[in-house]
């Protein structure tokens, strides 16, 4: 005997509209590319303090390292009772992604 789907509350389940004009500031250039993250609520300020420095450690620009994120990009686009999404600019690379083999990690090259 199959069961009736539960209903999901907007509550348990907010949805997210966005605009033309948010779409608008998506990118995905040669060079550009906007990414959406989400954010624990708990971890929203230090997330916003400290977002410009992700990956400064793991990119390098023709031997001069730095993150990839765009400074000031970091735009909200949602909040609720547990998250926050924002969008993002970073730049793109020429770095291909690295991967598990097995339970072996293994890095990127360039």
């Amino acid at each position: 005997m199959q069961r009736a789907p539960r209903e999901v509350s907007r509550r348990e389940h907010p949805r997210i509209t966005l605009t033309l004009d948010s779409l608008a500031q998506l990118l995905d250039t040669e060079y550009l590319k906007t990414i959406f993250v989400a954010v624990p609520k708990s971890m929203k300020d230090s997330f916003v303090t400290s977002y410009e420095q992700i990956g400064a450690d793991l990119v390098d620009y023709n031997g001069v390292k730095g993150s990839p994120v765009v400074p000031n990009s970091l735009k909200l686009v949602k909040e609720d009772f547990e998250s926050v999404l924002f969008t993002m600019t970073i730049l793109k690379t020429r770095y291909d992604k690295g991967g598990f083999e097995g339970s072996e990690f293994k890095p990127g090259t360039r």
